[in-house]
């Protein structure tokens, strides 16, 4: 925690941003205790930083993999704060890669609130970078595809219906800020929501 706070507030040079990463990873594997993973992979997020350098991309491309590999954590805190690494990866000007879409979107189905938040924030920073990559519809078995963006947009909808009201109005947020979402979702989604009134 103390390395993180440290990580955050002064601009490291490359070899000591380096080590900090090898020993964090190393602190990783060697231990099973959650809460060491957690301020582990917050550390990591806050090391990475985008770059054309060959040094910067090898960090970005592990902090990702590893963030990736927890995120399927048996432990919920572990699962949320390794969700919570990639979106402070993102923020560092790092772009995730949009194939973990899928990942995100079994995420929002998470028993833990904490990881579905995390899930919707990411899958909200995808419609963001990618908003026009074409995703499956789900369901369909004629291969019929839709936008990104319109996808998380009906996905942030169903999530106003979470039985938890920290998920609810993180999603309520969500819709009012979403930009570039196809007239056609957008008037289904009022229609629903005429429905139920």
């Amino acid at each position: 925690a103390a390395l993180s706070k440290v990580a955050a507030a002064v601009s490291l040079g490359r070899g000591t941003r380096q080590k900090l990463f090898r020993l964090g990873e190393q602190l990783l594997h060697a231990t099973a205790h959650p809460l060491v993973h957690c301020k582990v992979l917050q550390l990591l997020s806050i090391l990475t930083e985008a770059g054309e350098s060959a040094e910067s991309r090898e960090l970005a491309t592990q902090a990702l993999g590893l963030c990736g590999a927890y995120s399927m954590a048996q432990d919920a805190r572990v699962r949320t704060a390794a969700f919570h690494a990639l979106l402070t990866i993102h923020k560092r000007g790092v772009k995730l890669d949009v194939s973990m879409y899928p990942v995100f979107c079994t995420a929002l189905t998470d028993d833990y609130e904490g990881v579905r938040c995390e899930a919707l924030k990411l899958i909200s920073a995808l419609a963001q970078t990618e908003p026009e990559f074409q995703v499956e519809v789900e369901g369909d078995d004629t291969g019929e595809t839709k936008r990104l963006v319109d996808d998380v947009f009906s996905r942030t909808c169903e999530a106003i219906n979470d039985v938890r009201e920290a998920v609810r109005c993180l999603a309520a947020r969500m819709i009012g800020n979403m930009a570039g979402v196809s007239a056609f979702f957008l008037a289904q989604t009022l229609e629903i929501g005429r429905a139920h009134v």
